[in-house]
């Protein structure tokens, strides 16, 4: 991204419409379309454009995505947030080949995996955001 984009990707209301969007992809996948699917995820990555630059950073989603954005430029300096963004991954891909074979159980754990990772990765990041806001 480029950033002015990431500066409007930190508003919370785009951060939590893309935490909404995304898991949203599988549910075109169980039912077989692709296209829609893929039109789902091109909403995801153009949501930024549609938000302006946060006026403070207090809210909880702002600081989460300005800690990405920090863990981003270092992402080996952090393992825990590593693995957290690797579990976001494997339930996002667990969860995608699950619907496509129509393995409704399978498809609901990778989708329980990848909220639960995201959550846990959004609070790691506001974390790591709010200790280097402090030491400067």
């Amino acid at each position: 991204m480029r950033p002015d984009t990431w500066v409007r990707a930190t508003n919370a209301g785009c951060g939590w419409l893309r935490f909404v969007l995304l898991p949203l992809t599988l549910v075109p996948l169980w039912f077989g379309d692709m296209m829609l699917s893929m039109m789902v995820m091109m909403a995801w990555m153009m949501v930024p454009l549609a938000f302006r630059k946060p006026t403070s950073d207090d809210a909880w989603m702002t600081r989460a995505a300005m800690g990405i954005q920090i863990w981003r430029s270092h992402p080996f300096d952090h393992p825990a947030l590593l693995l957290a963004f690797l579990g976001t991954v494997v339930g996002l891909v667990l969860g995608a080949a699950a619907a496509w074979r129509g393995v409704l159980w399978l498809a609901a754990g990778g989708g329980v995996l990848f909220v639960g990772m995201q959550l846990v990765m959004h609070l790691w990041a506001s974390r790591l955001f709010a200790s280097r806001r402090e030491r400067s």
